[in-house]
């Protein structure tokens, strides 16, 4: 029993030396995947949580859930729910800064966005995602998204 006992400590050890050791840049990465991972699963509430209470930024587009900076978080799982929303967005390049406590993350998205007002919007656009550390949280304060001109 207690070489059981010893084995159990020494991997929640392991585990959450593994989980302290991840860099700030890595956590910020992991964070702006799984920004990105709520939205192509239509899940706005865990979409919402990765969003600061100052969240805003600049998108291009009318018609979005982006921009303001308080989401109507219900209305967007409406969206979903109906089908009148959906994202398949994929993320390329992506960079992390930190500085101290706060991280900019740049990167392209690529994919079909369609978008609650009706629009379709496809191709690829850079993304700046400034970060903050909230408590232990990793929070998007600011971002900005333009196509890609090519």
């Amino acid at each position: 029993m207690r070489v059981k006992s010893f084995f159990i400590a020494a991997a929640a050890l392991l585990v959450a030396t593994h989980v302290s050791a991840q860099s700030a840049e890595q956590q910020v990465a992991q964070r702006v995947m799984s920004f990105y991972q709520t939205l192509n699963d239509g899940n706005a509430a865990a979409w919402a949580q990765h969003n600061s209470a100052s969240y805003h930024g600049n998108f291009p587009r009318e018609g979005t859930v982006f921009g303001t900076n308080q989401p109507d978080i219900a209305g967007m799982q409406q969206s979903f729910d109906s089908g009148a929303a959906s994202y398949n967005l994929v993320v390329h390049n992506l960079d992390v800064s930190v500085y101290g406590n706060t991280a900019v993350a740049t990167f392209y998205t690529t994919g079909p966005s369609q978008l609650a007002s009706g629009a379709l919007i496809t191709g690829t656009y850079r993304v700046t995602q400034v970060w903050v550390r909230e408590g232990n949280a990793w929070k998007v304060v600011h971002f900005h998204i333009s196509p890609l001109e090519t």
